[in-house]
């Protein structure tokens, strides 16, 4: 729990600092450790730990179907593709193994306010996840369920671009926009 604990900080001061670490790191605990236990930890550790602990897999960013499968309550599979609702349902493998409760404990436990509790969710295992999506064969291919470009808009004053879209115009758009790179399938 420590290990992963301050892995999750290093992660964050990366994403800060250098940018995104990894697509696929996440903290797998409901709660953090007591700090003593912590102190201890950080005491105990040697450069070949740190090293492993701030060394992440940067893996590639999940397919937008893929992530509203991880993130999505059962509530809403309607936002989904027909096809691939059917993966929230009960018959499905994902929901067996938990993944879409409807009920499920909160611990409230030196909690003062309602929304201060912690939902005690499962954790979505991203590989299943993905072959769960895999095993549905799709009756048609979804534009938006594709991986983009990763830009950087940058404001420069002397710019002037025009924005035209169906829900509003830009006329004298400062901004600079540089393709950083692209994700590859």
């Amino acid at each position: 729990m420590c290990h992963d604990y301050l892995k999750s900080f290093v992660w964050i001061l990366k994403y800060y600092v250098h940018g995104l670490a990894s697509w696929t790191w996440a903290y797998r605990w409901h709660y953090p450790p007591l700090l003593t236990d912590f102190n201890l930890y950080i005491k105990k550790l040697t450069p070949e730990q740190y090293k492993q602990i701030s060394t992440f897999d940067m893996e590639k960013a999940s397919k937008p179907i893929i992530q509203l499968l991880s993130v999505l309550p059962p509530s809403s599979a309607s936002l989904l593709p027909k096809e691939y609702r059917k993966l929230m349902q009960p018959s499905s493998e994902l929901y067996k193994l938990g993944y879409y409760p409807t009920n499920f404990s909160i611990d409230y436990e030196g909690k003062v306010k309602e929304y201060q509790g912690i939902a005690l969710l499962p954790f979505v295992d991203n590989e299943r996840v993905k072959k769960a999506y895999s095993s549905i064969k799709a009756s048609r291919i979804y534009n938006r369920n594709y991986l983009g470009y990763i830009s950087l808009f940058e404001y420069k004053k002397n710019q002037k671009l025009q924005f035209v879209s169906d829900i509003g115009n830009i006329p004298d758009l400062r901004v600079q926009k540089t393709m950083i790179y692209p994700h590859r399938e």
